[in-house]
Formats: structure tokens, C-alpha cells, sequence
């Protein structure tokens, strides 16, 4: 899917764009407006806000890294049994640097780039 179009109708966006999934249940204004001051101050390209549920069947896993970086979001059917066990997952809220998504998004100009980017499927 090229990116070209939906980037052409807002060719000057600028700060930080919110990305929000149509089927997310009971999002408090709250939490979104801590997710986008945790964005702005870390100064970060990406956010994505990540919930710890008891049961995480059918859900996105969270990976990171030994310093806490998020590393991927695997999906549930492409999960290792190791990350099968993750109980934190992704919440489908998103924040980005509007410039440096843009950019990001011409760049890969709708193909795959493995890895770039969060993988979202293990290799």
C-alpha cells in the first residue's frame, strides 16, 4: 500500500501525530494525554502504549530488550512459545514524530523493509 496519497493530503504536518485502532475498548483521556507527554518529553520517533493483561490469548506481544527498548510487537500466531509467556501487549495507540514518520513512510513506500523499523512477525 503506498503511503504517497494519504501523505499528500497533509503535506505540512508537523509535532505528533496519534494513531488509535477504531476497535480500542475504553480509552481514558487520561491515559492518552500521560502516553503523549511520555512521547513528547522522551523525544522519540515512536510511542506505542503497551497494557499488562493476566490473559493475553490472541493479543500482540510486546518484546524488548535487556534495557527495556521495545524491539517488536509480535503478533500471537507468529509468536515463540517464549513470547507466548510476554503478558504485556500492544494496545493498537500509537504516537509518532510527524516528520520523521513521513519520512519513514516514503522510504518504505509500501513494501516491507525487514530489519527496519519494529518487526512485527520473527523471522
Amino acid at each position: 500500500m503506498p503511503y504517497g496519497p494519504a501523505l499528500d493530503a497533509v503535506p505540512d504536518v508537523t509535532g505528533t501525530v496519534v494513531v488509535v485502532g477504531g476497535d480500542t475498548p475504553m480509552l481514558r483521556p487520561a491515559t492518552l494525554t500521560a502516553m503523549l507527554d511520555a512521547h513528547e518529553q522522551a523525544g522519540t520517533a515512536a510511542t506505542v502504549l503497551t497494557a499488562r493483561v493476566d490473559d493475553p490469548f490472541g493479543l500482540g506481544r510486546i518484546v524488548r530488550d535487556v534495557q527495556g527498548r521495545v524491539t517488536g510487537i509480535v503478533e500471537h500466531r507468529d509468536a515463540t512459545p517464549e513470547q507466548l509467556a510476554i503478558n504485556e501487549v500492544n494496545t493498537s495507540v500509537y504516537a509518532f514524530d510527524a516528520g520523521r514518520a513521513a519520512r519513514c513512510a516514503r522510504e518504505a513506500d509500501g513494501r516491507e523493509r525487514p530489519g527496519r523499523g519494529v518487526p512485527h512477525r520473527r523471522p
